[in-house]
């Protein structure tokens, strides 16, 4: 199984703290895992932990240690990385992906929206002006019957880019079996990836709901 959005805290900078995510993946039959942290954030109130290329550096030299010591699961490096239409702000995502990622997950955090549409707007911005790997816990709720078209708007945009979209299994994000259902059906159309994540914040995280979903999709799909 895997999981593709783990966020591994002071195990940036902390290899004994990364070692016990990994050692958590496995205990969950994990054997794929993308560990990574936010970069810089646009809430004050959210910290980073990845936000200087010191740090980065950091993690991707204990991420090596940890493939060397788990050669038997595949361990990648990653960074979540703040959307926002400020260009300064743009810019410092875009100075630290100089560094180099095997993914890096765009996701929207801290904005507000009036409805559906506008979200889903935003996302197709983040689409077209940052390089990411993978549409990061999109949220599909009340009104997603009515953005259809722009969901296949960003499905589209997905392929043409080679962007992964992320089916997120955390309470906060997870899609219900309809929805599920939906995406897996256009993502099929249109040829497009997708990614099982935790988005685990912490050890007792990891994993979550993974194996339900896995059997879900494989049903489903």
């Amino acid at each position: 199984m895997e999981d593709m959005h783990i966020h591994v805290r002071d195990g940036v900078e902390d290899y004994e703290i990364l070692r016990q995510y990994i050692c958590a993946c496995i205990d969950n039959g994990i054997n794929k895992m993308l560990l990574l942290e936010h970069g810089p954030r646009i809430s004050e109130k959210h910290k980073s932990r990845l936000d200087s290329v010191e740090k980065i550096r950091k993690l991707k030299q204990n991420i090596e240690m940890a493939k060397k010591e788990f050669p038997n699961v595949e361990i990648y490096c990653g960074i979540e990385l703040d959307f926002s239409y400020d260009e300064e702000f743009k810019q410092r995502n875009l100075d630290l992906l100089k560094e180099n990622f095997d993914y890096v997950i765009g996701a929207i955090h801290s904005m507000k929206f009036c409805n559906g549409r506008d979200y889903l707007d935003v996302i197709i911005d983040m689409l077209n002006s940052y390089p990411i790997d993978i549409v990061g816990h999109m949220l599909l709720k009340y009104d997603w019957i009515e953005c259809k078209d722009l969901i296949d708007t960003i499905l589209s945009i997905a392929k043409a880019k080679q962007v992964i979209i992320e089916i997120n299994t955390s309470d906060r994000s997870r899609w219900d079996d309809e929805i599920l259902k939906y995406m897996l059906t256009e993502m099929k159309k249109k040829d497009v990836k997708f990614t099982i994540a935790s988005d685990a914040h912490y050890l007792n995280e990891i994993g979550h709901m993974i194996k339900e979903t896995t059997q879900k999709v494989r049903k489903l799909s």
